[in-house]
């Protein structure tokens, strides 16, 4: 069946949103700002490295965008798109590609991992570069001889992020496939490893043997552990990869040190200069137990590799780093939340025995966000994400034990106790909400997340029955829950639109959330705890799958959604910049040339040519 090409362009209505921070960055002094500044440059540096795990063809695009954009203005390059034939509506999709493709650090969709492709020819596209000013630059035609054939191509294997035969990632060589990742993963379980921040690439020699070098994110080069056989292979370990850009990430974080805010800052940031040196996951370790104890700061950050949604396995982890000012008056309202956390937590449908022996009060902020590098910008965020619990086997971690399945499953847990405890009255309260607004607040609560599993489908991969991004998958599970509640709690019916085509109509009954919704989510969740608190992944992969298998009738939702779906939003982030040791913010308009414009100036000619010579140093591999 030939792919629908327009599934896969990114819409020319695309909105564009600004990530505003000007507020909260008027908040800081002059010595947070410079702490901010510093570690927003080594979080946007360190996120170079996310082009060079999604895609093979991710950092060269980069590279030829950029070198592109730097030339010449958005009007310059316009005069001469036209000149060689883009139509009005082909150089908009030109700049709405280039701004999603920075949005979302490739050319795969930071939420829902598939492939989004140019919405003009390849042929004009080339044209274009050869009118430029770099149209003689030999490094830049080649470098977009390169890729030319896999920017707009959609082959069946290349429409969504996975192991090579079924998809594309970097995380692996392309010829690593689903057991052999899983042998390294025993690998690194039976020596007690982490693998967060590894790459994995597999080499078959002449006399037909094996070798997995196994690559940790640092910039000192050399290696960890010498070649070993392990189960008929070779495996060896080895440092340096990213190599430059995780110098340029530590240099930065050096260079916050004399403006931290106190002793624990720095301490996190030495020992996160030192992970970034020789890549041991300890340090990092270390460094977020610092993290923890700098308590309710005015500047917050994290950096590191965080989130291992994106990685087919489910174990390797994405680069990614922040900066927020704390939001004070709203934190308050979190505070409060977590004074009465110890009382809320009995309120949750699981007994002391499925919870730690002591309950470890966490730091809970509001953040208006300064700058975030990474292939998204979440909602929020709980970190650290390393929780190893004593009834684990040795070596084994929650991610390590439920593996791909891991993400969607806690993430389904997370939002299952949204869903019961936005029930509760005292809870609403603490946000200012009461009588008739709180049962409002609820219901919209509860009517949002549903609707939010309805439109996940159009992120199941039907051709490959599997679910490609976890929090739809997630959310999709927990509206199958409710549905299954019975009684007429939910109800979802197939109806004509008013342009006459094939809609859906969904109902939740507000005044059954208590009674009928609630207790099935509950009772839900209790065993999602249950299978997590004693590491049974085959129990809690049962029960999850069950609820995440997609039938007939889903599909022909799946395709209306799909029909009917709305272009997501690109965000624009505003740039730090220090003149004469003042720093200052620089915003950028809420337009795709705005986005370019913000990412011209993020990085300067040095950066992106260190990207190119990462980028040319895996290439054997891809």
């Amino acid at each position: 069946m030939p792919v629908d090409r327009s599934l896969y362009i990114i819409p020319n209505d695309s909105p564009v949103c600004q990530l505003d921070a000007e507020d909260a960055f008027k908040t800081l002094s002059e010595k947070e700002r410079k702490y901010a500044h510093y570690v927003a440059k080594a979080s946007f540096d360190g996120a170079l490295a996310v082009f060079l795990q999604v895609s093979p063809e991710s950092a060269p695009i980069f590279y030829v965008l950029y070198r592109l954009f730097k030339a010449e203005t958005v009007d310059q390059l316009k005069e001469k798109a036209i000149a060689v034939g883009f139509t009005e509506a082909e150089w908009q999709a030109f700049l709405v590609y280039t701004a999603a493709f920075y949005n979302n650090s490739g050319n795969y969709k930071g939420f829902g991992d598939s492939k989004f492709v140019p919405g003009v020819e390849q042929t004009k596209i080339r044209a274009l570069i050869e009118k430029s000013a770099v149209g003689t630059d030999e490094k830049v035609l080649k470098t977009w001889e390169s890729v030319e054939s896999k920017i707009g191509s959609l082959e069946t294997t290349e429409l969504q992020l996975g192991f090579g035969d079924k998809g594309v990632t970097c995380y692996h060589s392309s010829n690593v496939t689903q057991e052999d990742s899983e042998k390294i993963d025993r690998f690194f379980k039976q020596r007690n490893l982490a693998f967060w921040n590894t790459r994995l690439f597999k080499e078959v020699g002449a006399d037909g043997k094996t070798t997995f070098t196994i690559k940790l994110a640092s910039s000192e080069e050399g290696v960890v552990s010498e070649p070993e056989e392990f189960e008929g292979v070779v495996i060896q370990i080895i440092r340096g990869d990213y190599s430059l850009l995780m110098k340029r990430t530590h240099e930065w974080l050096a260079k916050a040190i004399p403006v931290v805010a106190n002793k624990n800052q720095e301490e996190m940031l030495k020992k996160y200069i030192e992970h970034f040196k020789n890549g041991d996951i300890d340090s990092h370790k270390d460094g977020s137990r610092y993290w923890i104890k700098d308590v309710g700061p005015a500047v917050e950050s994290y950096i590191g590799f965080i989130e291992n949604y994106r990685d087919p396995a489910g174990t390797r982890s994405e680069f990614e780093g922040f900066v927020a000012a704390v939001n004070k008056e709203t934190s308050k309202k979190f505070q409060a939340l977590v004074s009465n956390a110890e009382e809320i937590l009995k309120q949750l449908p699981w007994g002391a025995d499925y919870e730690k022996d002591t309950f470890l009060k966490p730091d809970f902020t509001a953040l208006d966000v300064i700058a975030f590098g990474s292939s998204g910008i979440p909602a929020g965020i709980n970190i650290p994400n390393c929780k190893i619990a004593t009834w684990y086997e040795p070596g084994e971690t929650w991610s390590s034990k439920f593996g791909v399945l891991a993400s969607a499953y806690e993430e389904c847990r997370a939002e299952a106790v949204g869903y019961v405890l936005c029930c509760n009255p005292d809870i609403l309260k603490i946000f200012g909400y009461t009588g008739e607004l709180a049962h409002d607040v609820k219901y919209v609560n509860w009517l949002s997340e549903i609707r939010a599993g309805l439109l996940a489908l159009e992120f199941y991969q039907a051709d490959q029955k599997k679910w490609g991004q976890a929090h739809c998958y997630a959310r999709y599970v927990l509206t199958k829950v409710v549905l299954e509640a019975g009684k007429g709690f939910v109800k979802i019916e197939e109806t004509k639109g008013e342009d006459g085509k094939p809609d859906l109509h969904f109902k939740l009954d507000r005044n059954l959330i208590d009674s009928v919704g609630r207790p099935a989510v509950n009772a839900f969740l209790a065993k999602l705890q249950a299978y997590k608190s004693t590491g049974d992944f085959e129990g809690g992969k049962k029960l999850f799958e069950s609820y995440g298998a997609v039938g007939e009738t889903e599909l022909q939702w799946r395709e209306i959604c799909i029909a009917r779906r709305k272009p997501r939003r690109i965000f624009v982030q505003p740039n730090t910049v220090e003149n004469n040791g003042e720093i200052s913010l620089v915003t950028y308009p809420a337009e795709v040339s705005g986005v370019i414009q913000s990412f011209v100036e993020r990085y300067d000619a040095k950066a992106i040519e260190e990207l190119y010579t990462c980028w040319k140093n895996d290439y054997k591999w891809f």
